[in-house]
């Protein structure tokens, strides 16, 4: 485990929790638990005011 390295894909627009279900799912099919550690997606929560509501959203970071 101490040997595992971090790789970053980027992915289309808005797809990045397909992208980490897909994922996970295929490390699972492949036997890979051993192998791959986390799949991680960063997400920044933002409070959103909608007609006088407030309403708790979640939004994927934009990586530029």
């Amino acid at each position: 485990m101490a040997d595992m390295k971090w790789y970053v894909l980027r992915t289309a627009g808005s797809k990045e929790k397909k992208a980490k279900d897909y994922l996970e799912k295929e490390i699972e099919r492949f036997g890979l638990q051993d192998q791959v550690a986390q799949v991680l997606v960063p997400v920044k929560r933002e409070i959103v005011t909608k007609n006088g509501k407030r309403l708790k959203d979640c939004f994927t970071l934009v990586m530029s």
